[in-house]
């Protein structure tokens, strides 16, 4: 089996999709898998469990399933050897309930057309309640590290966007979205503010730019149910319609 391709595994009705993860492979060098329910039929089946185990040893694999999934299907995952590590929001935004209140006019937004010459160590280290934080088998160095470089690879492009704050000319802060265009869409996520430049509104002027910048689009976010800051923040932005929850699980072998 070529380990650098997705992997569906089916039995009789049922089919398990994992896509593979090759930035986590690299990063922590084991093989790592996603499981995409969307793509999958997720019925409890004996030959599904020996399959899984066979195939997936000496990997890391995540699933998000959505948190009204079945006790059975709750119990099968548990079997196989994944465990809760975090529940996962997904916030809607609602232009009607957003903060009104007036951010600092000497704060300025840029758009990035290339990713260099960021304060990469700094903003990556700004997380600490991330799921990799949660999760034993990762040291805190580790999942610290693991943003740091993902914020220095990312690269942007007609979908993937960055913008950086300016705060006397110095970066203040950074947020990323991910657009799709076809359904009139966007995510945002990894929204990063300095210390020295957090109580400026910084992270706030960075998502109404954002909002601004996607009029008509519909934007989301996510976030951990753990992360209570993180949370109250995105509500105070107008994010504040409950979308979805998930809750994720891993799974080393």
């Amino acid at each position: 089996m070529n380990y650098s391709k997705d992997i569906e595994i089916k039995a009789g009705n049922a089919a398990y999709y994992f896509r593979f993860l090759e930035w986590d492979t690299d990063f922590f060098g084991k093989r790592s898998y996603i499981l995409e329910p969307e793509k999958s039929s997720l019925i409890v089946l004996p030959p599904i469990k020996e399959m899984i185990e066979t195939t997936f040893q000496d990997c890391f694999v995540t699933l998000k399933i959505e948190s009204t999934c079945s006790k059975e299907l709750l119990d099968f995952f548990q079997t196989l050897g994944f465990r809760y590590i975090d529940t996962e929001v997904t916030l809607r935004y609602s232009k009607a309930l957003q903060d009104k209140a007036s951010t600092d006019g000497n704060i300025k937004i840029i758009k990035l057309e290339e990713n260099k010459d960021l304060p990469y160590q700094e903003l990556g280290s700004v997380f600490s309640l991330t799921r990799f934080h949660y999760d034993v088998h990762i040291r805190s160095d580790k999942a610290d590290l693991l943003w740091i470089q993902y914020i220095k690879n990312y690269k942007p492009s007609p979908a993937s966007h960055m913008f950086i704050a300016k705060l006397n000319g110095e970066t203040a802060g950074i947020i990323l979205v991910n657009e799709n265009e076809e359904n009139k869409t966007v995510a945002l996520f990894f929204v990063s503010v300095l210390g020295k430049f957090r109580d400026r509104k910084v992270g706030s002027e960075l998502i109404k730019h954002v909002v601004r910048y996607f009029d008509g689009h519909e934007l989301t976010t996510e976030t951990q149910i753990r992360n209570i800051k993180a949370i109250n923040f995105y509500i105070r932005n107008g994010f504040s319609v409950l979308a979805a929850t998930k809750t994720v699980l891993h799974r080393w072998n």
